[in-house]
């Protein structure tokens, strides 16, 4: 989209309240149509990872869940926007998948090679951060 690339946007830090260990393959991540999504300071939001060669019928087929972050302050998520784990990159958002809200929303990380949370050494109060790495 041409406007997200002539667009700026703040960095947004989520802190790790809860850390998943499981993998699923048989779960279909729908990636819905929007290409931004807005997020509220103290909201928290499920991070899911997905494989890239895995999208077709609008979809991700399997889905590694990495945990949930509380978000640090209000902003805008984007889809190819970089996703940093305590400052490495674990991949890009890939879209959004709406299942349970107004709950909470999955927010789609793309990634060669997903794994859970917990096999990637995620730990509470790991620092999620949307756009440029920020270290814990």
């Amino acid at each position: 989209m041409t406007y997200l690339a002539a667009s700026e946007a703040a960095v947004i830090e989520a802190e790790v309240v809860m850390v998943l260990g499981h993998d699923r393959q048989d779960r279909v991540m729908e990636k819905g149509s929007f290409q931004t999504r807005c997020v509220e300071c103290f909201q928290v939001h499920e991070l899911v990872a997905v494989a890239r060669s895995s999208f077709r019928d609008g979809g991700y087929h399997g889905a590694s869940y990495l945990g949930f972050g509380a978000f640090r302050q209000s902003g805008v998520i984007y889809q190819g926007q970089p996703v940093f784990i305590d400052g490495t990159c674990v991949g890009t958002v890939c879209g959004f998948d709406g299942l349970h809200l107004p709950n909470h929303m999955n927010i789609l990380i793309e990634t060669d090679a997903p794994r859970n949370g917990r096999a990637i050494g995620l730990t509470l109060g790991s620092r999620v951060s949307f756009g440029a790495p920020v270290s814990r």
